[in-house]
């Protein structure tokens, strides 16, 4: 195996594994299962099914394989339908993801305030370092290491918040971009 053709497969690796419809921009995943109480969850009782959070982590995980500019074009074909038409697991999908996107914008706005909280919990010890640093004017090792000290809590907190808001703050913006801007449809069909 030489380099060359070793690039020539890594730039081309989408083509064995995905239909690509290049003019489209559109990646076509297939996905088989037995029947639908293979992708709901049994374990949720609720008006309408609830998916699998296997099923939709599937989901998620194959916006990872295909290149960015494609979006995702996905068939689920089930050997027996069960009691479910094509057009009412259509309906539940549709109702599932409407249902996931407000879930996630409801856990990114609580992680904003716990981000907004714990900036003011440093700033507050900031400001507590300063107004002590002009109250204590005495020289010494005790006052060294009180310092030393309340610099590290008032740090702490703003290396939790920038935690928060960029290394998951991103995974959940990533996942959010994909359901709205790079997911083009689902279709649920009988295999056969």
């Amino acid at each position: 195996m030489n380099l060359k053709s070793t690039g020539k497969a890594f730039m081309s690796i989408h083509d064995d594994f995905f239909r690509l419809d290049k003019q489209e921009k559109l990646a076509r995943i297939d996905l088989e299962f037995h029947a639908p109480s293979e992708i709901i969850s049994s374990t949720v009782q609720a008006g309408v099914p609830v998916l699998s959070g296997d099923f939709l982590t599937r989901l998620y995980n194959a916006f990872d394989f295909i290149p960015d500019r494609y979006k995702l074009d996905i068939n689920v074909f089930f050997s027996d339908l069960e009691e479910y038409s094509e057009e009412c697991l259509e309906e539940i999908f549709r109702k599932n993801m409407i249902l996931e996107l407000r879930v996630l914008g409801q856990k990114t706005h609580r992680r904003n305030r716990l981000v907004l909280v714990l900036c003011v919990i440093g700033l507050a010890f900031i400001l507590l370092t300063a107004w002590l640093n002009r109250l204590w004017t005495d020289q010494g090792p005790v006052r060294d290491i009180a310092f030393f000290i309340l610099d590290i809590v008032a740090t702490v907190p703003f290396w939790g918040a920038v935690d928060i808001y960029l290394v998951e703050g991103s995974e959940r913006r990533k996942t959010v971009a994909n359901i709205r801007k790079r997911f083009h449809s689902i279709s649920f069909h009988r295999k056969g």
